[in-house]
């Protein structure tokens, strides 16, 4: 599949599927739907979606019916990346974006916002630790006075 949109061409052959969802099986025409996540050479991310004249992908035709249609959508990382998690199952997100931190704390509704900034904090910790490229006067100024206790794990590290 080949298509040009706004100058730019998207094409199958040279672009990397990532992932495929469709509507199951035995699913009437009118209703049936895919989406294919692609990944440029470039580092694009893209969708290719089609489906029926029921679906969200359906457009009026030239006798002005509804029909069955497809789009094309370019995707930032971020959105590629909410793609797969709404639509992939753990193994398959992990094969494209690499292993997933278990611990991560992300904000719920049920979480205080005390427990969400010391998460966030935390996590940051890790990373900038992890990377052994910091600076203590560049932490020290993110840090918050009651975060004493992260100036010995500086010192150990």
């Amino acid at each position: 599949m080949r298509r040009v949109m706004d100058g730019i061409m998207y094409d199958s052959a040279t672009s990397e599927e990532l992932a495929r969802m469709a509507s199951p099986r035995g699913t009437a025409e009118d209703e049936a739907w895919s989406e294919i996540l692609y990944r440029k050479a470039s580092g694009q991310y893209w969708l290719y979606a089609e489906g029926g004249k029921s679906t969200i992908y359906s457009a009026l035709n030239r006798c002005n019916i509804f029909d069955g249609s497809w789009r094309i959508k370019v995707l930032a990382e971020d959105e590629a990346r909410t793609w797969c998690e709404h639509n992939l199952d753990g193994d398959a997100y992990e094969a494209i974006w690499g292993p997933v931190d278990e611990d991560l704390v992300c904000a719920t509704p049920d979480q205080p916002a005390d427990n969400i900034k010391q998460a966030i904090r935390d996590t940051w910790l890790r990373a900038v630790f992890a990377s052994k490229k910091f600076d203590k006067a560049f932490i020290s100024e993110f840090l918050e006075d009651d975060d004493a206790d992260c100036f010995e794990i500086i010192d150990d590290i």
